[in-house]
Formats: C-alpha cells, sequence, structure tokens
C-alpha cells in the first residue's frame, strides 16, 4: 500500500478516535468487566447469517478449546490497534457491534473475515449485507494467520 493511503488511513483512525473520545463514546470498562457482560442476542434481517456459515477463505474447519487466557492477552493487543476504531462492543460505529458476534457467527467465519476480507466481502451474502448496511466495507487488516487467531480469542472473551 502506497504510503500517502497508509498515511490517509492513519489520520483518520485518529481523527475518528479523537472524535469519538470528546463525545464520550469510548468505553472505560476494562476487558473483564465486558466479558462479563450480557451476551446481546442476534438481531434480526439479512445481516444475521446462518449459524453454520463459515464464510469464504483459508478457514474450513476449527475446533475451539478452553480460552486460552495469553492468546487472549495477544488478540487484545492487535485488537486496540486494528479493529477497535471501528468495532465496540456496546453500540454499532463504523462496523457492527461485536458484543455476541461468537454468538452470531462460526469461529470460521471470523477468521476468515479476517483473512480474506476482500473476497467476503464480495461473495458472502451476509457481509455484503453489512457493507450496505454500514456503507463502509471493512479495510483488510494485513495481519497473519496467528494473529488472525489471537483476535478470535480475545473476541471469545471480550464479545460476550
Amino acid at each position: 500500500m502506497k504510503s500517502a493511503t497508509w498515511l490517509a488511513l492513519i489520520l483518520s483512525v485518529g481523527l475518528f478516535a479523537f472524535c469519538r473520545s470528546r463525545e464520550g463514546g469510548a468505553s472505560s470498562a476494562s476487558g473483564t468487566e465486558q466479558a462479563a457482560a450480557a451476551v446481546l442476542p442476534a438481531g434480526s434481517g439479512p445481516v444475521d447469517a446462518p449459524q453454520a456459515d463459515k464464510g469464504i477463505g483459508p478457514v474450513k474447519d476449527l475446533k475451539l478449546g478452553p480460552v486460552d487466557a495469553k492468546l487472549a492477552a495477544q488478540g487484545h493487543d492487535l485488537f486496540v490497534p486494528n479493529c477497535g476504531g471501528c468495532h465496540g462492543f456496546d453500540r454499532d460505529m463504523t462496523g457492527p457491534s461485536l458484543r455476541g458476534v461468537l454468538v452470531r457467527r462460526t469461529p470460521e467465519f471470523v477468521m476468515n473475515m479476517l483473512l480474506n476480507t476482500a473476497e467476503m466481502e464480495q461473495k458472502n451474502e451476509t457481509v455484503r449485507a453489512l457493507v450496505k448496511k454500514f456503507s463502509v466495507p471493512m479495510p483488510h487488516p494485513f495481519i497473519t494467520d496467528d494473529q488472525a487467531r489471537a483476535i478470535l480469542e480475545y473476541l471469545r472473551t471480550a464479545a460476550k
């Protein structure tokens, strides 16, 4: 990506975060408080994919065991700068709230959204409906498989 594009993206995210904090929109809840919050029910309409939708991408089958706290902490450190400017847990922002995301989406879907963003936006009906609803596509996060897995582990704790 050209440096001018990166600069514009960084400035946009910084401006968004600044405006959000001035409006009082930034959440002061800790990860522990967020994890203790109740799971919100799935909404209605085309943005709610069947739980069986694994998305489109490299992750075909993912079995989750107990939460790995160390991996979740790494995921938090990746989530904040890569995802936190557009996604929160208590309300929709530039992107949808991620509260209850693993109730509405499979782990494979989340991983494929992180790793295969453009194709998911072009071919997956659920993601196409979300892009239409929020009027903006998700920029590709440019993260590795291991980083995506860490973010997924963080979402298992913070997005309950």
